[in-house]
């Protein structure tokens, strides 16, 4: 697999930031932005996943090995 790898902090602290802004777009009536918002949040948690999924087969491997 790919040797992508984001640190989970960095993924946690853009889902935060992300409510945020979210929250700001609907107080202020911002439906496109509100949109964009929800398709940023599918896209870290799905970066997340591949995080798990890779760390998931370096395990694997490493017990294939020993």
């Amino acid at each position: 697999m790919i040797n992508f790898r984001i640190p989970n902090w960095v993924i946690f602290t853009a889902l935060f930031l992300n409510m945020w802004i979210i929250c700001f777009s609907l107080i202020f009536g911002e439906i496109e932005s509100v949109l964009l918002g929800i398709f940023c949040i599918g896209c870290f948690i799905f970066t997340y996943k591949l995080n798990q999924w890779e760390n998931d087969e370096k395990e694997k491997s490493k017990k294939k090995h020993d």
